[in-house]
């Protein structure tokens, strides 16, 4: 048996899911990268109805936030350098006044 075609609500769960592991990289370029394909895949196959690629585009969007998850986790092991594009709250002290 076949498993069950994903949901909409599953679909944007997913979704979310990316976007939100995405963000727990301490790399600006990489949290931009991840948010762009993220939702540049997601707008590209928009319209698919066809169930079985459905699944194998589920399971594929599974597999690629696994990834993210793991490399997420990597990569809060070593220490980075802050760019000047990250958010500037996240570099100020707790005294100093949040811009």
């Amino acid at each position: 048996m076949a498993p069950a075609v994903p949901t909409r609500a599953q679909v944007l769960q997913l979704y979310r899911s990316l976007l939100k592991a995405g963000q727990r990289f301490p790399d600006y370029n990489f949290r931009a990268y991840t948010e762009r394909i993220v939702k540049e895949d997601f707008r590209i196959n928009r319209g698919v109805t066809d169930p079985q690629k459905l699944r194998e585009l589920f399971s594929y969007g599974q597999s690629q936030l696994q990834l993210v998850l793991r490399q997420t986790a990597i990569q809060q092991m070593y220490a980075t350098t802050r760019v000047v594009v990250d958010p500037l709250a996240s570099m100020l002290s707790p005294e100093a006044p949040k811009a």
